[in-house]
């Protein structure tokens, strides 16, 4: 019982530490990305609605 209040706590005193650390990996990335001086374009061309792959366009 004591080992699961204390693994608890840990969490909770952990968790906070471990999201500002993750905002600041998103704006790092975020930065990065604004200072690049180049504009991304896809041209995506399928006969039918079948032959279109979902993962690929979501991965562009």
């Amino acid at each position: 019982m004591k080992s699961r209040v204390t693994a608890a706590l840990l969490l909770l005193l952990a968790a906070p530490r471990l999201l500002i650390s993750q905002e600041r990996g998103a704006i790092v990335v975020g930065e990065a990305v604004a200072g690049l001086d180049v504009t991304a374009r896809v041209l995506v061309i399928g006969a039918h609605p079948d032959d279109e792959d979902t993962q690929l366009i979501t991965w562009l």
